[in-house]
């Protein structure tokens, strides 16, 4: 090997340790699509379904002695428990949650675009299915040359994703730029309405919380919905309220938990559903916990981040009551994995407003089970 080739390679480990968690890198990957339909979200027979999904930790390139060799294809066992929770379910909206990909290799990111394959993958595999999808971003997805934009763009024109770089007269989204060294932009963010017989019933806000204060080998705390995140949502429930003449109830979907979570765990003197295995959640607080309680508008919200947990629990606060879970992972753990327990959270809102949540498990008995045990509704809680 020459000494320039040398020079290259350790010039390119350094670009890709600086960069880390940012996806600096843009790729202009953009399928060719026919101008994809408006999708409009419904309450059918008086309910709607989701489907959350979280932590899948996908990435289309297996580890060898040779090094990273690209697939052709997602996990098989992720595709199995595809397969089977959309049988059971049926969901209206599934909503992925972050960490969809945790990218193995740099290099591959930026000569191969893994990333962004692995992806589409997923991508494809919903429009087979004709199922309606939507995602966010957690801390690991951008952990290469890849950036939010990038992934965006790529599956944007798919026509059952609903997550468009630009917001149509139904669906609205914000992007924030941090300009912050080490912390990618927030770019995931949708309010998606679910109509009523014309008129909107209900509110899915998708919040992108980001991944870590600094990268690579720096503290790892986490971080935590923004101030502009914040002030977005707030906006979004005022035009809301003035176009529909009333307050419209919501879910909040996003990856890390917040920290108010863990405070009231502690503290807790009701009933906790699910298994507790941690909560991971950020270390510092956003205010758009206080407002979803001054708004009165959100009745849940709903993070992936730790895979072991099932942990679901409410607080009531000025006369408003909000439900929080932690959905556990659905990971394989090579594509030589066929048996790998995997997990979901199933969520069906009813006209009148109220909902109901249970953790969907891929096996009924294991020996690492994290099934909630039972389904709890909204209007079961009494402080």
């Amino acid at each position: 090997m020459s000494k320039l080739t040398i020079v290259g390679v350790l010039l390119l480990a350094a670009i890709s340790i600086s960069i880390i968690g940012t996806g600096i890198i843009s790729q202009n990957l953009e399928r060719s699509f026919v101008e994809k339909p408006l999708q409009k979200l419904d309450f059918s027979n008086g309910s709607f379904t989701i489907l959350q999904l979280t932590d899948f930790h996908e990435w289309a390139g297996k580890e060898t002695d040779k090094g990273i060799v690209p697939q052709d294809s997602l996990k098989p066992r992720l595709t199995m428990f595809f397969d089977q929770v959309l049988y059971d379910v049926h969901p209206d909206l599934v909503i992925l949650t972050g960490d969809n990909i945790f990218p193995l290799s740099f290099l591959w990111d930026f000569l191969g675009n893994v990333s962004i394959t692995t992806l589409r993958y997923i991508a494809d595999y919903f429009e087979e299915k004709e199922q309606l999808w939507t995602l966010t971003f957690g801390n690991h997805d951008t952990e290469s040359a890849v950036t939010k934009e990038a992934f965006l763009s790529s599956i944007s024109s798919y026509n059952y994703f609903i997550g468009e770089e630009t917001e149509s007269s139904i669906h609205k989204s914000f992007r924030q730029e941090i300009n912050i060294q080490g912390q990618a932009n927030r770019v995931a963010n949708y309010s998606i309405p679910i109509f009523s017989n014309g008129r909107v019933n209900f509110n899915i806000f998708v919040l992108d919380s980001g991944s870590y204060y600094q990268p690579g080998n720096g503290p790892r705390d986490y971080l935590a919905i923004t101030p502009e995140q914040t002030s977005w949502y707030c906006s979004e429930v005022a035009r809301l309220q003035e176009e529909n003449g009333q307050i419209i109830p919501s879910l909040l979907f996003t990856h890390i938990p917040f920290i108010e979570m863990a405070e009231i765990f502690e503290s807790y003197s009701y009933t906790i559903y699910g298994l507790y295995g941690g909560i991971s959640n950020s270390s510092i607080r956003s205010n758009i916990y206080d407002e979803c309680f001054i708004n009165k508008d959100v009745k849940g919200i709903f993070f992936g981040h730790n895979h072991y947990t099932s942990l679901t629990l409410f607080e009531e606060r000025d006369n408003h009551i909000i439900m929080m879970g932690i959905t556990p992972q659905a990971s394989g753990e090579s594509y030589d994995d066929l048996t790998s327990d995997m997990y979901g959270r199933v969520i069906t809102i009813k006209e009148s407003g109220d909902f109901s949540t249970y953790i969907y498990s891929s096996k009924e008995i294991s020996s690492n089970h994290i099934f909630l045990g039972q389904t709890i509704s909204y209007s079961s809680f009494l402080p």
